[in-house]
């Protein structure tokens, strides 16, 4: 009587920790003998997006919560530790902006050529690395991993497998950015709120990704366009020149302050044209 009143609990104390390998097992025997196997769902991210999943389909009908879990631990098998969240080293700074990108995990993503893994501070700057090879010269054939971190679980995704927001209204430590999801839900529940596009990793080109600068990109470019970056650059210090409460803003307050006062679409403004009656306006 004591070994079955306890069995649950040790049940539920192992899913709240690890998945074994006789847990999906036994999920494995449940589903092809109590389960509609042609609606259960494919392709989940992991086991609480299979659960969920599975309740959703009632492919399982009247399963107890425990046996859902053990199906959902066979839907989603284990997820290796390197594929939970990008670890960036505390020194790693971004190749393209040169920014320390262990302050920013949420925006983290991770590109690894040769063995060596590049680290950047938003989707936007690993673009721009993956795309101007006049700029950044490796082989891209020898590109084994490229991994973004989802918005909303801040687990790592395949790029080329993720779903991307394009110019919503969250930015990112570099200003406008691509949002990366993991399925239609989260990116369609994410531009209910924030806006933006929906775009796949083919749909991104480098003068999409060029143009969140504000900096229109010729078609056959195979360089940044240095000079319009530098009008940005130039506006972001003409801000915190033009009064001492800015001088300690951080580059994203600053591209937040310049969504605010839309300079970020023009990449041809003189800094002239900012006037400290406008900043204070946007900053409230």
């Amino acid at each position: 009587m004591y070994r079955l009143l306890t069995l649950p609990l040790l049940v539920s104390l192992s899913f709240a920790t690890t998945i074994d390998d006789d847990a999906i097992y036994r999920g494995s025997r449940i589903a092809k003998t109590l389960c509609n196997v042609n609606k259960l769902p494919k392709n989940s991210i992991d086991r609480d997006d299979a659960y969920r999943r599975l309740k959703h389909s009632k492919a399982c009908r009247n399963l107890s919560s425990k046996n859902l879990m053990l199906v959902a631990a066979y839907l989603a098998p284990k997820v290796e530790a390197e594929d939970l969240s990008i670890e960036v080293p505390k020194g790693a700074k971004c190749p393209v902006c040169g920014m320390f990108v262990s302050k920013y995990p949420k925006w983290a993503a991770v590109m690894v050529v040769d063995k060596k893994h590049h680290f950047f501070d938003g989707v936007k700057d690993m673009f721009k690395y993956y795309f101007f090879d006049g700029d950044f010269k490796y082989n891209r054939a020898n590109i084994s991993k490229l991994k973004v971190t989802n918005y909303y679980t801040l687990k790592s995704i395949d790029a080329k497998s993720a779903l991307f927001v394009y110019d919503s209204k969250v930015l990112g430590p570099m200003g406008r950015e691509l949002i990366p999801f993991s399925t239609q839900d989260e990116a369609f529940s994410f531009m209910a709120d924030h806006g933006g596009k929906l775009m796949l990793f083919k749909d991104i080109t480098a003068k999409k990704v060029m143009a969140l600068d504000g900096v229109e990109l010729k078609s056959d470019s195979k360089t940044l366009d240095v000079n319009s970056i530098k009008v940005l650059n130039s506006t972001r210090k003409v801000i915190k020149d033009k009064n001492s409460t800015f001088k300690k803003l951080s580059n994203k307050d600053i591209n937040r302050l310049l969504h605010k006062l839309k300079l970020e679409n023009n990449s041809s403004i003189s800094t002239k044209d900012i006037k400290l009656e406008d900043i204070n306006k946007s900053t409230k």
